[in-house]
């Protein structure tokens, strides 16, 4: 019984975790485009990376927030919607990582689309942190250098006034470094993507489990002897005599 509650508990807390990136992914995209100039260009069908990753963001908050209740009401209608859901997420997952490969070629094209979507904000992080200038590379702003943003230059250090030169502009394109960045950091964000097809693997064999349990727990008390019997054997009027055929004297009225 206790091995069965670390497993119900589990399940809970890590359903808990699924609807927290869930919503926070939505609250990120939320803000993006609140912040976004281009903003009025939502509904145009040309922001693609804002489309993925809000509905990434939507299911993955609708399949924790019903492994949540569905853990805690143990609803056997909750936990079959959520298991066809973290299902379909994780076949979905496989496709686009299978589609990524087949066509590598078209990445740089689909990550400059989000690199467009990206409000100042976040691209003067992007650019801040990997010390790289636009997508392609600093003429992508079509400004002056003057013009060009301040996470676009080197500083001697954070706070500092920054010295806007041709000196101290970041020559490289930001893609160059991300790709730079996944050619060296393969075996961490290879392993993230194993541990994340773990948990969900995890939750869909745990939510199999729960599910079990209740479909065994569920049933009415027998009037008989005050055992739990299936509810469909209580309704044929099988009584707890030998090979069940037929209600008991004690159980007519």
């Amino acid at each position: 019984m206790a091995l069965k509650g670390i497993v119900r508990y589990s399940f809970i807390f890590v359903n808990f975790l699924f609807w927290a990136i869930g919503l926070a992914v939505v609250a990120f995209v939320s803000w993006l485009l609140a912040t976004n100039p281009s903003v009025s260009n939502f509904l145009s069908g040309t922001f693609i990376f804002t489309y993925t990753l809000i509905s990434l963001g939507i299911l993955v908050f609708i399949i924790g927030l019903f492994g949540c209740i569905g853990g805690c009401t143990e609803s056997p209608c909750l936990l079959k919607t959520y298991i066809s859901f973290i299902t379909a997420l994780f076949f979905l997952e496989v496709c686009t990582i299978l589609a990524a490969y087949v066509q590598k070629d078209q990445i740089p094209k689909y990550t400059a689309s989000g690199w467009r979507e990206f409000n100042q904000e976040t691209r003067g992080l992007i650019q801040t942190e990997l010390r790289c200038c636009g997508y392609n590379d600093s003429n992508e702003y079509t400004v002056t250098l003057e013009q060009l943003p301040d996470s676009c230059f080197q500083t001697s250090q954070p706070g500092t006034i920054t010295t806007k030169s041709e000196q101290t502009v970041f020559k490289d394109g930001c893609w160059a470094k991300i790709e730079a960045w996944i050619n060296s950091n393969t075996p961490i964000w290879a392993s993230t993507l194993a541990i994340v097809s773990l948990v969900q693997i995890a939750s869909m064999i745990t939510s199999c489990l729960v599910l079990e349990k209740v479909s065994r727990t569920t049933g009415r008390v027998s009037p008989h002897n005050g055992t739990v019997e299936p509810s469909s054997a209580l309704d044929k009027g099988r009584g707890p005599g030998p090979g069940g055929s037929g209600p008991s004297r004690e159980g007519r009225f």
